[in-house]
């Protein structure tokens, strides 16, 4: 099962699952690359990220963040 996955760069050290609470999309925040990537539903499901480990951010806190590439 894992050889099914697409390898890609390492998680860095205070990586972060973010979403403003009264928004949809879910953000993947990596501070190496100081960019926020939104991650779909179907990533988060695929790539065995946890709901629960979700962390409230504001949209002032998220606008702030350059946005990167989606995670499909």
């Amino acid at each position: 099962m894992l050889d099914e996955i697409d390898e890609g760069p390492p998680i860095s050290d205070g990586a972060l699952l973010a979403k403003d609470p009264g928004t949809d999309p879910v953000w993947f925040i990596d501070h190496s690359l100081q960019q926020k990537r939104h991650i779909s539903d179907v990533a988060m499901d695929k790539y065995n990220f946890s709901w629960d480990r979700i962390e409230a951010v504001s949209n002032f806190v998220l606008d702030a963040i350059p946005t990167g590439s989606d995670i499909l």
